[in-house]
C-alpha cells in the first residue's frame, strides 16, 4: 500500500514522457513500480524502448497534408503540425542525440525533395538528411547534445511541391553524463 501511494505522490512530477508503471516483481509480495522520467540516485529512469549501450529510441509519424510549407513532426506520438509549439515535447534526460532515420510512404517525385532536421528549441541542429525524387528513406549520424527539459521535434521542409505521404521518424537518446 505504502509502495503505490509513494507512486501516487510522485506520478504529477513525472516526466512528459508519461508514466507506465510496470511490475518489477511479482509473488507474495506486492510488486514493485517504476514510472519513467523520475529522478532516482543513478539518474532519470528511462523512457522508450532501449537500444544498445544503454541508448533510448525516440520515434513519431503522421500524414505529412502540406507541400508548400514546413510542418513539424512529434516524438512519442502520432502528430504533424504546422505549429512547431503545438509538437515540441521536452527530454527526460540529458543525452547526445544521433542516429536520425526517417521514411515516407510516397516518394517525393522529379525535381522534389524533403528536408528533415532535428530541431532542439526552436532551432535547427546538425541532424538533417534529404528525401530526394524517387527515395523514400534517408538517414544521419551527426549528432547534438540536450539536457533535460530541451524541446526536440523533427522539422520537414518541402521542396519542389514534393508528393503527399506519410512519415515515420526515429532518432537515439544516448545517455550522457552532465
Amino acid at each position: 500500500m505504502r509502495r503505490l501511494l509513494l507512486l501516487a505522490l510522485v506520478a504529477p512530477a513525472i516526466s512528459a514522457c508519461g508514466w507506465s508503471p510496470f511490475p518489477v516483481s511479482s509473488g507474495p509480495t506486492p510488486p514493485v513500480f517504476h514510472a519513467c522520467g523520475i529522478n532516482t540516485p543513478s539518474g532519470p529512469m528511462p523512457c522508450g524502448p532501449s537500444a544498445p549501450h544503454g541508448a533510448l529510441v525516440v520515434s513519431g509519424g503522421g500524414a505529412l497534408s502540406d507541400n508548400a510549407h514546413d510542418s513539424y513532426v512529434a516524438w512519442g506520438t502520432s502528430l504533424v503540425s504546422a505549429n512547431e509549439g503545438r509538437v515540441e515535447i521536452p527530454l527526460p534526460g540529458v543525452f547526445s542525440v544521433t542516429d536520425l532515420q526517417v521514411r515516407i510512404t510516397t516518394a517525393p517525385g522529379g525535381g522534389s525533395s524533403w528536408t528533415l532536421t532535428v530541431d532542439k528549441d526552436g532551432s535547427a541542429t546538425a541532424l538533417t538528411c534529404s528525401i530526394n525524387g524517387a527515395a523514400t528513406t534517408c538517414s544521419d549520424a551527426s549528432l547534438f547534445a540536450v539536457a533535460v527539459g530541451d524541446l526536440i521535434d523533427l522539422h520537414v521542409t518541402p521542396i519542389g511541391s514534393p508528393r503527399i505521404a506519410r512519415i515515420s521518424w526515429s532518432a537515439k537518446l544516448v545517455p550522457r553524463h552532465s
